[in-house]
């Protein structure tokens, strides 16, 4: 492994470091500020025998609360955003190992 590999090993390790330190968060959505906003879909639409639909159908929807310290969430009801911190964790991975892989010299044959 060359030294400029070797600076982009690092780099890539320091920001995932600092991708776990500072993860994105969401809150489920069903309240802001105290306020019940679950919604039902196709509330009030009959389905053609008659019937309405249920108020399990709720939509799942999540909000987004941008990025805070692990130690220090936005509101103690929010998470922190899987989906969202995977990609970024894979985009990291994938950014990184390419760029080691191209900055791979070739070794001079005899």
């Amino acid at each position: 492994m060359n030294i400029k590999q070797r600076v982009v090993l690092m780099v890539g390790a320091l920001l995932f470091v600092a991708l776990r330190l500072y993860p994105p968060w969401q809150s489920d959505g069903s309240t802001i500020e105290g306020v019940s906003i679950l919604k039902t879909l196709n509330s009030g639409v009959e389905r053609g025998n008659g019937d309405y639909p249920s108020p399990v159908a709720a939509a799942a929807f999540h909000l987004s609360h941008g990025y805070a310290l692990i130690f220090l969430p936005p509101d103690p009801t929010h998470t922190i955003d899987m989906s969202r911190l995977a990609v970024e964790w894979l985009s990291l991975v994938t950014l990184t190992g390419s760029l080691i892989v191209v900055l791979h010299k070739p070794s001079a044959s005899a």
